[in-house]
């Protein structure tokens, strides 16, 4: 095809692209786009400065609960996506009932954005999950450990709202009490014993074309938030083939079109457990951007637009890791030790912009790029040692 019927091609293809949420997966989502100059609109939250503003056309400031706002986005853009899950799925199956087109379908974010609901599909679609239990007292949780025999641990997750590690609790049958804290339903799940925690990007498109990026291993927090992430995961490639049939699968059964993040649990005995369903771009994803071949952002926007998928491949190993608010501290913030990560080769710093800062708040992310997957604790330590967040003077 000649580079005139290209450039024509995309520039019919060009379409006002809605964004519900204008957080950083957003704002990155965007700054893929604009290469391409596609138009975006985005909704987002009144209760945070704009992050996104000055690379929309359009920015509708609102609830992202609230049925008017939703509409307003829809009544301005082509096609709807979204970078969050907690929203209004109500009012979007009543637009994509309408004709609107909204990827993925908020038939899939209605399974998903509700854990419970969640683990009771993967169950009956013969997917593996780890045994659970949904409860909707604190009351009930008595009953349930008196059939609780495999360890004396165990999780419970708040269904609807938690994220990045909030509205999880690990408890103990004898020291159970702070399980009040979480009100309405709620999901027990069986503590698992986790040889690695493991993470893969999956791309499906309208088509049934289906791509998986490499399976990645991520250190988990004290606080079950993302630490770092190292990408190839040390794993055997049998068990890399396995996730990847597990992740197709799930996504299949979903009948899913889009970016999707599945988290997954490897046992000491190499059972594979899923964990985590998020329909969108994802944390675990951000080293595709200098990573792979194309990023989870460029792969989200060509299954929008119709083109076809991108490659997956890995450039090179690499680690990424968070930057997060300091502890005890909200308010203005700036990025210390920048001269010095700066003269690390193939370090790329991504700063988000967000105004506050916020206890464990993601305000950025570093992606290094390694000549090798062997990595000692020293180098990733003095890594995490520099790329802090501090109080701004």
């Amino acid at each position: 095809m000649s580079y005139y019927f290209i450039e024509l091609y995309m520039q019919k293809n060009i379409k006002t692209i809605g964004v519900i949420g204008g957080g950083q997966l957003g704002k990155m989502l965007i700054e893929h786009g604009i290469k391409w100059n596609q138009k975006f609109s985005v909704l987002e939250s009144v209760l945070e400065p704009s992050i996104c503003n000055n690379l929309t056309n359009q920015t509708i400031r609102g609830s992202l609960h609230d049925p008017e706002s939703i509409r307003k986005l829809a009544d301005i853009s082509d096609v709807i996506t979204i970078e969050i899950e907690n929203i209004n799925v109500d009012e979007l199956l009543i637009l994509e009932e309408s004709g609107k087109e909204i990827i993925p379908s908020p038939k899939i974010l209605q399974i998903i954005q509700d854990k419970g609901k969640q683990k009771i599909f993967l169950k009956e679609n013969n997917l593996p999950v780890p045994p659970f239990t949904i409860y909707h007292c604190y009351d009930e949780i008595k009953d349930i450990l008196s059939n609780h025999h495999s360890h004396d641990k165990f999780v419970i997750k708040k269904c609807v709202g938690g994220y990045d590690g909030h509205g999880v609790m690990v408890l103990s049958k004898n020291n159970y009490e702070n399980a009040r804290m979480f009100e309405g339903k709620c999901l027990f799940e069986e503590w698992i014993e986790c040889q690695k925690e493991l993470s893969i990007i999956v791309a499906k498109d309208r088509y049934g074309n289906i791509k998986c990026y490499p399976v990645v291993e991520m250190k988990i927090n004290d606080k079950h938030m993302l630490d770092y992430m190292m990408c190839p995961a040390e794993i055997h490639s049998d068990i890399e083939e396995n996730v990847k049939n597990i992740a197709i699968s799930t996504i299949n059964k979903l009948n899913g079109i889009g970016v999707f993040a599945i988290e997954m649990f490897l046992t000491k005995n190499n059972t594979i457990y899923i964990n985590e369903i998020s329909p969108r771009c994802h944390n675990s994803g951000h080293y595709t951007i200098e990573g792979c071949k194309t990023s989870q952002y460029e792969q989200l926007l060509r299954i929008i637009l119709g083109y076809p998928l991108g490659s997956t491949e890995m450039i090179r190993p690499s680690i990424t890791m968070n930057l997060l608010g300091p502890k005890n501290y909200t308010g203005p913030y700036e990025l210390q030790n920048l001269s010095e990560l700066m003269m690390i080769d193939d370090l790329h710093i991504h700063h988000y912009g967000k105004q506050v800062s916020k206890p464990d708040r993601k305000l950025g992310h570093i992606t290094i790029l390694l000549d090798s997957h062997n990595l000692s604790d020293d180098y990733v330590n003095n890594i995490k040692k520099l790329a802090t967040v501090a109080q701004k003077n």
